[in-house]
């Protein structure tokens, strides 16, 4: 068991290279039903891949992984908080954002108390999603499951890191 634990453990560290930050923003009504998944989708969303490797003087081809680093939902407005959310899902798609084989999860997060106040910190998943955030548009769903139906219309904001590794 020891000796497992000290391989994981030296397992060699990515050299990330830079980041690529993205932004996106949804409405959510206080009419949405507690008993179904919600989804909200982008469709042909600029990845400004190009400006974001001559910027490090590099280009697409000298990598080979990005992988998504941090993510991170909040409200909008001050005094708002997201403890009506349940589980969250980020992901990225080609056709249909509702289709679980056409989805791509990049973070996620699940079974979150009802007392989680403030934002909501996600987990990242161990998705390359090199061939993705190098083309011109990318495709991006998030999925969100309510303990109880949003407080009023709310605007949230969904802010990702992907690291660009070595």
């Amino acid at each position: 068991m020891m000796l497992l634990f000290l391989t994981t453990q030296c397992k060699e560290k990515e050299n990330v290279l830079f980041e690529m930050d993205y932004r996106h923003k949804i409405s959510v009504d206080p009419t949405l039903s507690t008993f179904r998944d919600h989804c909200f989708s982008f469709t042909n969303q600029r990845t400004n891949a190009l400006t974001n490797f001559a910027a490090q003087n590099t280009s697409p081809t000298a990598t080979s992984i990005i992988r998504p680093a941090e993510a991170r939902l909040s409200s909008i407005f001050e005094g708002l908080n997201l403890i009506f959310i349940r589980d969250v899902e980020i992901g990225f798609y080609k056709d249909n954002p509702c289709d679980p084989s056409d989805f791509q999860l990049a973070f996620y997060r699940d079974n979150i108390e009802s007392t989680q106040n403030g934002g909501l910190d996600l987990f990242p998943s161990l998705l390359n999603v090199h061939d993705v955030l190098t083309a011109n548009e990318y495709n991006i769903a998030i999925k969100l499951n309510f303990f109880n139906s949003p407080p009023e219309f709310m605007d949230i904001d969904l802010d990702m890191t992907f690291a660009v590794v070595e």
